[in-house]
């Protein structure tokens, strides 16, 4: 049973983006994959240095603050919630309680660092000094200098150099407006992430912002009325049709000639009393519709050109998923979106989840990954457009936003959790061994679509073999379809489908090869990952989940027997503080935790890392 969730949320809006219309045969993944990318450094004319009107003020920075929790043992039958049924009963985000982050179970952690995030972590990341490689001197110095870890070294060391590149540097690079003379770095794994970048600051970037009051002269406001006065007419009248306006032009014309006798008295008696004595006539109104100049008028220097919450998500979403797909193809690993509807099992109830990517291992063999077959998945990517969270002063409505954004990550984490759980297993598809998908019937009596006139006779006696349940008939009716299948196919009727026997289509994505890659086989604890993005930012997600703990959730019962640790039933969820990715210090941090944790998931376990994955 699935269901429009919550855990989804986002906008209806549509992305008010430019895009390019090329697309590429992907020559791994073997599918065609879309290059319409935001409207990038390239294709923007603002120059942060020119005086301009100013934009909308910027949207303040803020971010979910998370409650603290711990779980409580499920010892007893009668401690495992009703997940099914308390979920079930969530219409609108607004129903979302504490009671649903409770019934969970999770033990929520106070955010750490990137190095505490990971086990013996130091081994997983290289070295942030630059390191000069030794000539070698013999063969097997030059086999060992050539290894995997100096390829995987240099490849850090590349796009590290990348990400340093100062912004505006960067931005000028990618859009040829350099100064002469002047040499840009190379960008070439981080570029399209660079472009995304320069499309994000001009909603976000707020570094340049520099207001400046410059004194309007006199005339701007008379100049500005009477070019406006002309545009409206000249609107207006391209708006008429052009018989209405020459009609209109003939009664002017013809009332003015009426009254042509009686204004030419009344001017000649008004212009006898106000003309002086001496000197012209003054002609000037005594009243004047035209409003006082202004004083002075705000200017604007920067990047922005509108508030950060008006921004398209899809600029967000290119721009994380851009960055970390730099980073994954070093580890032989793709970014690629969800072929099948992301979504996390409570027993009977599927809800849809968020997920805007997911990191999977290409196949070695090369026929497989031409097939677009793939490995994992290994980690989700999710990005949200929400803002004004609040901080840590904010009401109850503000904790209500905090806590539906912190259920939507672990949504997504448990989802990615059931899928790495399916490693070794086969999908049971919905009625597939029970009689009403496998025992040949028919519902008799008559009339219908299958008695009635006009219809064909194959159907009729396909029914009347299905009733007698002859095996000659059917078989005549296999036969019968040979031959029809040889000709130009027609659409089924409704008896025709009726007769077919099939189960429901299946929920797991038919090239997927699920396995929980980094998990060893012989620990019974699955480390989970997820990178979420809020506004211009970036956190990496751990969760420490029990195999019996995820089995529950998809049976809605306990395991039996119970396991001997008591910290099964409570996940164990860590994040790191939020990474800003227009600060150069902030995005290498993000760039070093991304990378350390694709070091871990593809660590070598001597074998024990198959597509079995799991531990049943």
């Amino acid at each position: 049973m699935a269901r429009t969730s919550w855990f989804v949320g986002g906008t209806r809006r549509k992305a008010r983006q430019k895009r390019s219309h090329c697309t590429s045969a992907c020559p791994i993944l073997g599918h065609t994959t879309d290059c319409a990318r935001t409207v990038g450094a390239g294709f923007n004319a603002t120059d942060p240095d020119e005086e301009r009107d100013p934009p909308p003020q910027p949207t303040p920075i803020t971010f979910p603050v998370s409650e603290a929790r711990s779980g409580i043992d499920w010892g007893e039958p009668t401690a495992l919630p009703d997940l099914q049924s308390l979920f079930a009963r969530v219409v609108r985000p607004s129903d979302v309680s504490r009671n649903h982050a409770d019934a969970l179970n999770i033990e929520t952690c106070p955010p750490c660092s990137v190095e505490d995030l990971l086990p013996d972590g130091t081994s997983y990341w290289p070295s942030l000094e630059p390191q000069q490689l030794q000539p070698p001197v013999s063969y097997a110095d030059a086999t060992r200098v050539e290894s995997t870890a100096a390829k995987k070294r240099r490849e850090f060391s590349d796009r590290l150099t990348e990400l340093q590149v100062d912004n505006d540097t960067a931005y000028r690079t990618i859009s040829r407006t350099l100064k002469a003379g002047t040499k840009g770095p190379r960008l070439a794994y981080m570029r399209k992430f660079w472009e995304g970048l320069e499309s994000m600051s001009q909603y976000w970037d707020c570094s340049l912002d520099q207001y400046s009051e410059v004194a309007a002269s006199p005339t701007d406001s008379v100049q500005g009325g009477t070019k406006r006065q002309r545009t409206d007419l000249a609107e207006y009248k391209d708006r008429v049709p052009t018989p209405i306006s020459e009609q209109i032009d003939a009664d002017l014309e013809e009332f003015a000639n009426a009254m042509k006798p009686w204004h030419d008295t009344a001017t000649a008696a008004g212009s006898e009393a106000d003309t002086p004595k001496y000197g012209t006539p003054d002609r000037t109104p005594r009243t004047s519709n035209i409003p006082p100049p202004p004083v002075s008028r705000t200017r604007y220097r920067g990047r922005r050109t509108n508030t950060g919450r008006d921004m398209p998500d899809q600029f967000r979403a290119d721009t994380v998923k851009s960055f970390v797909e730099g980073i994954v193809w070093p580890f032989q690993c793709s970014l690629a979106q969800a072929r099948q509807m992301p979504r996390v099992q409570f027993g009977k109830l599927s809800l849809p989840v968020r997920q805007t990517a997911a990191v999977y291992r290409i196949p070695r063999d090369r026929a497989r990954a031409r097939q677009g077959r793939l490995e994992g998945p290994m980690l989700a990517l999710q990005v949200r457009a929400e803002t004004g969270f609040g901080g840590d002063e904010g009401g109850e409505l503000l904790r209500e936003k905090a806590r539906l954004d912190l259920m939507r990550e672990v949504g997504g984490l448990l989802q990615i959790a059931q899928e790495r759980r399916r490693g070794g297993r086969t999908e049971v598809r919905p009625g597939e061994g029970r009689w009403w998908t496998v025992e040949p019937r028919w519902g008799g009596g008559g009339g219908g679509e299958v008695d009635g006139e006009g219809v064909n006779s194959d159907v009729v006696q396909s029914a009347e073999g299905v009733v007698g349940g002859g095996k000659e008939a059917r078989k005549k009716e296999k036969e019968k379809a040979k031959e029809r299948g040889r000709g130009p196919k027609r659409r089924k009727s409704a008896a025709m489908m009726w007769e077919e026997l099939r189960c429901g289509s299946g929920v797991w994505d038919p090239k997927t090869d699920y396995a929980a890659i980094g998990k060893d086989a012989s620990d019974d604890y699955d480390t989970i990952f997820l990178l979420s993005s809020l506004n211009h930012h970036l956190s990496i997600l751990k969760l420490t989940v029990h195999t019996h703990y995820t089995d529950c959730l998809i049976s809605g019962r306990l395991p039996e027997p119970l396991p001997l640790d008591p910290a099964w039933c409570i996940p164990k969820l860590q994040r790191t503080e939020w990474f800003d990715l227009f600060d150069c210090g902030q995005r290498v941090e993000a760039f070093r935790g991304v990378w350390g944790v694709m070091g871990f998931l593809t660590r070598d376990l001597g074998g024990a890392d198959t597509l079995g994955g799991g531990v049943d």
